[in-house]
């Protein structure tokens, strides 16, 4: 069962962003008028798997994030929504999750796939974390 931690709509670009939490994994989505935009794993609720289960993925699931593209900070198993907040870029086309105030994942408006610490590599899931554009996103912060 999934729930929404937070939701927030920026008030120039209208997005919407929301940390969306199951019993395998939480996500966030950037989400227009249109429906989501893009995602960014944030970490995992579980042990990854060895493998894809691909059936999650065919029945509309988030899949469960496997061993080849699970950093070693990737599973955090207690969470409440007071523990994450939403920072947003100045535009409002890029977003980031803080999770007890450091920033663990991003969506960046002209990056093909969203950035997260409890990645490594490049997969479906997105990309390993890079400090250097988020610095760059949210200088601002």
């Amino acid at each position: 069962m999934e729930s929404i931690l937070i939701e927030t709509t920026h008030e120039i670009s209208g997005k919407t962003a929301l940390i969306e939490q199951s019993d395998k994994s939480t996500w966030l989505y950037l989400c227009s008028s249109k429906g989501i935009e893009r995602d960014a794993f944030v970490f995992s609720s579980i042990q990854p798997n060895e493998v894809l289960d691909r059936t999650e993925i065919e029945s509309g699931k988030p899949p469960t994030l496997i061993n080849k593209f699970a950093s070693p900070n990737s599973v955090i198993r207690i969470t409440s929504s007071d523990q994450f907040e939403l920072n947003w870029a100045p535009s409002g086309d890029s977003v980031a999750v803080m999770f007890l105030g450091e920033a663990v994942a991003m969506i960046v408006a002209n990056e093909p796939k969203s950035f997260s610490k409890a990645l490594v590599g490049t997969s479906g899931f997105g990309r390993e974390w890079n400090e250097a554009i988020y610095k760059e996103c949210f200088a601002h912060s």
